[in-house]
């Protein structure tokens, strides 16, 4: 497997649901890790927890509001989490053991959601027109723990600056950024989701703010060409869930399942090939859970 391929990887530790069920009348909790709730994860993610608790017998699936993508796959290395949400290069170091992650962490994907997007956004009157001018001004690079953090400090590096010299940084979340951004007390902010994600069309709709994006495609190019784990960086960013391996291969999503999807327009965008079938899901998954 070629390391554009691996960076498309993502996946979970490994037995961890089917293990820990004894006896086929308990019931077993699979914790699903999302993101914050004014982004994309939160919404699909309970989406799925709704189709799991209703399709697979003896399941109960709750979507857990956490920093994002980082965090989800922490909380499957230490066996906290049984599925989780992430963005192909925190999958890919995850893996590998870089970054933030000390150990590597085993994954399996189980489906390619939607095409993710970065966002470097601001409002009139700051005097931010291009990533140079991020230089002096006070700047949310996301959540601690979150997949848009680890992105915002490599695009905010390829393009020429120190993100913890060359401006005050603040570590909010999406929805914290939005109202930071709002009440003037950041001039701009990164994030990586879907498109729409709910938080930033609530500033785009807020009277008296004019929402502008900032173009970053010189320095999305730039650290694509350093570091080829990131093939997709700044274009075609894809969100992944994750499931144990013997779940993974179990587990139906199917265009038919509209409540994974409800009211989230990134979810459309799933591609069909991305998702496992099997002609007797439920029977299966029921005998991996219970066996």
């Amino acid at each position: 497997m070629n390391r554009i391929v691996a960076a498309a990887l993502a996946a979970v530790l490994s037995l961890g649901i089917a293990s820990s069920v004894q006896a086929q009348e308990k019931r077993t909790r699979i914790s699903i890790g999302t993101g914050g709730t004014g982004g994309v994860y939160y919404p699909l993610g309970g989406g799925i927890a709704s189709v799991l608790s209703k399709h697979v017998p003896g399941v109960d699936a709750t979507a857990e509001v956490t920093a994002g993508s980082v965090a989800n796959l922490q909380l499957l290395g230490s066996g906290k989490s049984e599925m989780g949400f992430t963005m192909a290069d925190s999958a890919w170091d995850a893996y590998n053991g870089l970054d933030k992650f000390k150990d590597k962490v085993p994954l399996r994907t189980l489906v390619v959601f939607y095409p993710n997007r970065m966002h470097v956004v601001t409002v009139e009157g700051t005097g931010v027109n291009k990533m140079a001018d991020l230089k002096g001004k006070r700047v949310s690079t996301g959540a601690p723990a979150s997949g848009t953090e680890v992105m915002a400090m490599r695009l905010i590096e390829a393009s020429g600056l120190d993100p913890n010299k060359d401006m005050t940084r603040e570590r909010l979340s999406v929805a914290e950024s939005v109202n930071a951004l709002k009440d003037g007390k950041i001039d701009a902010l990164f994030w990586v989701g879907g498109v729409p994600t709910p938080s930033i069309t609530d500033l785009a709709a807020t009277p008296g703010k004019k929402i502008k994006l900032i173009d970053h495609g010189d320095g999305a190019e730039a650290m694509r060409f350093e570091d080829e784990r990131l093939p997709c960086f700044g274009r075609r960013e894809n969100r992944r869930v994750l499931l144990p391996r013997e779940l993974a291969r179990l587990i139906p999503f199917t265009r038919r399942d509209a409540d994974i999807g409800a009211g989230q327009q990134s979810a459309k965008a799933t591609a069909l090939e991305s998702r496992l079938h099997d002609p007797e899901p439920r029977a299966l998954a029921q005998r991996v859970i219970h066996r």
